[in-house]
């Protein structure tokens, strides 16, 4: 027994003593605290499944049709659905039009830059009112519905250039739904 107990307190110094001449020492100081605050709400509506990924075809378009800067093409409607809506929750919405922006008309959406793109051209949409939905900007709020609000849109291509050349013409917008 006597023999054990020198034989730890052997051990026990070494282990000491190597992480003295190691130099690493633990210190241990009261930090604080951090306190996580925040809440989950309950949302106003939900976007119906077949708005959710749409593809607007806005056509074959030829390039001579646009004669200029600022000329563009026939509108194309098109509708997200909303469902589920609780007005006592919110009674309006609005939506935010993510997406890339034309670098030479800033109130449009740029294209898809992917081999044989079309090019002096960039795409529009509309709002309900027919007012342009400028990109990655706040828009007007719209009051909805009961249960069911269905909100219509447009899209066309506006040239940005004097010469449109030819090609795939494609954009992606994610829209995000406000709730006032």
């Amino acid at each position: 027994m006597k023999y054990n107990l020198i034989l730890l307190s052997i051990l026990f110094s070494c282990i000491s003593l190597s992480s003295y001449a190691i130099g690493k020492t633990h210190v241990i100081i009261d930090g604080g605290m951090v306190h996580m605050r925040g809440s989950i709400s309950e949302p106003a509506c939900s976007v119906s499944p077949e708005s959710q990924n749409q593809i607007i075809d806005l056509g074959v378009i030829s390039s001579n049709k646009f004669h200029g800067v600022g000329s563009r093409s026939v509108k194309i409607p098109f509708t997200l659905k909303l469902m589920d809506c609780n007005k006592n929750i919110s009674d309006k919405v609005s939506f935010l039009m993510l997406g890339d922006v034309n670098k030479t008309d800033g109130r449009i959406f740029n294209i898809v830059d992917q081999i044989s793109s079309a090019s002096g051209v960039g795409i529009a949409l509309y709002n309900q009112e027919d007012d342009i939905i400028i990109p990655n900007s706040d828009n007007k709020y719209i009051f909805i519905k009961e249960n069911k609000t269905e909100l219509n849109f447009s899209a066309r291509y506006i040239a940005t250039h004097d010469h449109v050349i030819g090609g795939k013409a494609d954009a992606t917008v994610l829209f995000i739904i406000k709730y006032n």
